[in-house]
């Protein structure tokens, strides 16, 4: 039966065998004090394993048990029953961990860290976080809706003054979205399949508002107010930190970087292009996790060209917006809307505060209307077609195709 005896084959394993009869291996653990045979089996169709002990020491009964929990996870396979098994509450703290990395690498806003690690510790976890999830319905996802409705008027010993007793629709909607995030990543894991996951959203209408894009005529607006109020102040401080919120707010509104992307954002991530007849301007980004590439006008590259030339910072690895002392700033988000009030525009729109995330919107929104197709402006976003299509479908024109450039 055994094909062989290795030893330390890994640095944990004093001795391994290896079964003829089925993808399994026997080894015993240097870290333990147990002498126990432990076991790998190799799961069929995929390319994990189960590893567990045997809870014996002796080879014979532990070869038995191994083999029979391998026939155990073929029949399990067979009848589409899951083989891997975590619980809600072991699923959810990897979320809170993956954004946790997130925010120390900067890419994630501090406030945005905290909601989601407040919404998975006050209402995720304490309902769903000791049920395995493999076994969670459609019955209880529905229950969940209901207790998270009525949470903060069974628990008012908890209410901060901002909580509302009635939770609105798009808090709701947006909270099911880290239900989701949950629930496909044990998709991912192996524990979930596909076709068995409960629908995550809650049982209320979501009537969604308009992005907080700036019309034309807002931007234009702003455009024009900024070029006198960047050098109506010639003390160097000022002028300075004014040309830098103008260049910025200009490469933003013609580029649809991310907040973060825009403050990680170094010299040597920009360059200019020319081929087959036309020249364009890439910005190699990187933000919320990962790295993608933008391609914009080259009017953007003749901004970035201009504020280097007043930039106090300019190496290839400086950041093209940093802060004072060089460093990645924090945020440029109230020098902006100081100017939005200073250009006599709304701070907010139909109830959604505008911040630098808005100059996002306004590109999306002057791209689709200058007729830009929604997979290639989804491509160049590094978004997702349905989010343009969910929330730009007011924008005419979004339907027709037209190279990115034009």
């Amino acid at each position: 039966m055994a094909a062989g005896i290795g030893h330390n084959n890994a640095p944990h394993q004093l001795e391994t065998i290896e079964l003829e009869s089925a993808p399994v291996t026997l080894y015993k653990r240097a870290d333990v004090h147990a002498k126990s045979w432990h076991m790998r089996i190799k799961v069929p169709g995929s390319t994990k394993y189960v590893r567990q002990s045997t809870k014996t020491n002796d080879l014979d009964a532990a070869k038995e048990i191994a083999l029979e929990r391998y026939f155990e996870i073929k029949i399990q396979i067979k009848n589409d029953i899951p083989v891997f098994s975590k619980t809600f509450g072991d699923i959810a703290k990897e979320i809170i961990a993956e954004k946790e990395r997130q925010f120390d690498r900067g890419d994630l806003p501090k406030k945005r860290r905290d909601w989601y690690r407040g919404t998975i510790n006050r209402f995720y976890i304490p309902f769903f976080g000791k049920m395995q999830i493999q076994t969670i319905s459609q019955d209880n996802v529905d229950a969940f809706w209901d207790w998270r409705r009525d949470y903060w008027k069974n628990n008012p010993e908890n209410k901060s003054i901002s909580d509302n007793h009635t939770p609105k629709p798009g808090t709701l909607h947006a909270e099911c979205l880290i239900l989701n995030m949950i629930f496909n990543k044990a998709i991912g894991k192996g524990i979930i399949q596909a076709h068995k996951k409960p629908d995550h959203r809650p049982p209320v209408k979501n009537v969604k508002g308009r992005r907080s894009e700036l019309s034309r005529e807002e931007y234009k607006k702003l455009s024009t107010f900024m070029r006198s109020w960047m050098i109506a102040d010639r003390r160097p401080r000022i002028l300075y930190s004014r040309l830098r919120l103008y260049y910025l707010i200009k490469i933003s509104v013609n580029s649809g970087m991310r907040v973060p992307e825009i403050y990680n954002l170094t010299w040597e991530d920009c360059s200019n292009h020319v081929g087959k007849g036309i020249e364009w301007t890439e910005l190699n980004v990187h933000g919320k996790g990962k790295k993608h590439t933008i391609q914009c006008k080259t009017r953007v590259f003749d901004w970035l060209e201009d504020w280097k030339e007043t930039s106090s910072y300019t190496k290839p690895t400086d950041y093209v917006f940093a802060g004072d002392d060089g460093g990645r700033v924090g945020s440029y988000n109230k020098n902006f809307k100081y100017l939005l009030k200073l250009a006599g525009i709304p701070l907010a729109y139909q109830g959604e505060d505008r911040t630098l995330y808005s100059l996002r919107h306004t590109y999306a929104t002057f791209k689709l209307r200058s007729g830009v197709g929604v997979y290639n402006l989804a491509d160049n976003m590094d978004t997702k077609v349905e989010m343009i299509e969910e929330h730009y479908g007011h924008v005419k024109g979004a339907d027709r195709a037209k190279a990115m450039l034009c």
